[in-house]
């Protein structure tokens, strides 16, 4: 499953979970869930340390179309919950895929935010563009990568993020994100990302998430 998510747009919490079924059939619901060490997005250092369960549900309602809702919860009572709704529009040209899309996203105790998105992508490479809108302030976040497949079953994707405002200093940082098919439809998942430069008194650094992926 990470393969289509890479080889299309990852979309970060944002925009990335969308992208995964980009293949689905029209009118098809797919889907995937599965517990996590820590909150899993490209969003980089997110505010949720602890042990997490995320799952996502997609509808393709055109060629080109598809609506997703996504939610992140605790396992521990003391980490709060998410439900994201989105909606997400791709097209060709000239051998790129564009790809246009509009999240809402609801959080416990949190007031709530818009993620607007733009994405390209051609062949094993994408690069996205995302405006987060909040009650505080606003920020964006820029990031890209390659999708590599060195052996069958597993999937790398090296990144590259620079996010700015939403009240922090600006920060550059890098990544890797990788999926191990186990058997079918169900994976081992690792996300690990670390700053490169930082604003003075950012106290953000290194993180790492791993878990267990089951699709349908």
């Amino acid at each position: 499953m990470l393969g289509k998510v890479l080889a299309c747009l990852a979309l970060g919490m944002a925009c990335w979970p969308a992208m995964a079924h980009a293949e689905a059939e029209t009118d098809a619901w797919t889907g995937d869930i599965g517990p996590y060490t820590r909150y899993l997005d490209y969003d980089l250092f997110p505010l949720t340390p602890g042990p997490v369960v995320q799952g996502a549900l997609y509808y393709q309602f055109s060629k080109g179309c598809q609506g997703m809702a996504w939610g992140s919860h605790g396992i521990e009572k003391s980490t709060g919950g998410e439900l994201d709704f989105g909606v997400y529009c791709s097209l060709e040209v000239a051998e790129v895929t564009v790809t246009a899309g509009a999240l809402r996203s609801f959080l416990r105790r949190v007031p709530d935010s818009t993620t607007v998105s733009f994405g390209l992508s051609h062949a094993n490479f994408d690069v996205t563009a995302e405006r987060y809108v909040m009650p505080g302030p606003d920020g964006n976040r820029i990031y890209g990568g390659y999708t590599a497949q060195p052996m069958n079953g597993l999937t790398l994707y090296p990144m590259l993020v620079y996010e700015t405002g939403m009240g922090l200093p600006d920060l550059f940082g890098g990544g890797l994100r990788s999926e191990l098919d186990v058997v079918e439809d169900v994976s081992l998942f690792a996300l690990g990302l670390l700053p490169i430069t930082k604003g003075d008194g950012d106290t953000r650094s290194s993180e790492l998430a791993v878990g267990i992926r089951y699709s349908f």
